[in-house]
């Protein structure tokens, strides 16, 4: 904000559960282990990767990759309601619910003038889509998803997410 002081800005916001399990996905990563291994780090595809594992972005390291991961979501909504007057959220759930309309409002509340219907390109994949064929549960396992829900949890319930284990 600092740098571009007159841009106009959106956050996008996701669950921390599938947000996490996005990236693993992505990554081709585990969400059940207790960390992940010097092999796995070694492998991941950038730089920028492996500066999220680290933590280092945010100066978010955790105990092990899951508390990093969901360090990290934590922080990334701090600093959205640090400059919530200037920067638009959007929820990924409801811009699921209606691409072209969420895409559409958010350039009308950004001053930006719509000059292409883009409803038939909305469905479009640009990255490989996660595998949700199996529950967050058994994806992450109950420590690792009691990692993220206790970590996330205020800022979850703030935004609509419900924390689904009774005593993260």
């Amino acid at each position: 904000i600092a740098c571009f002081p007159d841009s106009r800005m959106g956050f996008c916001l996701r669950d921390p559960r599938d947000n996490i399990r996005s990236i693993l996905n992505r990554l081709q990563l585990p969400g059940n282990q207790t960390d992940i291994t010097q092999d796995q780090f070694r492998q991941l595809p950038s730089r920028f990767w492996k500066m999220v594992f680290e933590g280092s972005l945010f100066q978010t390291r955790g105990r092990n990759y899951m508390e990093t991961l969901s360090l990290r979501w934590k922080r990334s909504v701090e600093l959205y309601e640090c400059h919530s007057d200037r920067i638009l959220l959007i929820r990924y759930e409801d811009f699921l619910n209606d691409k072209a309309g969420t895409i559409y409002g958010l350039a009308e509340k950004l001053g930006l003038q719509v000059l292409h219907d883009i409803a038939s390109q909305v469905d479009v994949q640009y990255q490989p889509k996660g595998n949700s064929s199996i529950s967050g549960a058994d994806f992450f396992g109950r420590e690792n998803l009691s990692a993220i829900e206790t970590i996330c949890k205020n800022k979850m319930k703030k935004y609509g997410y419900e924390v689904l284990l009774e005593n993260p």
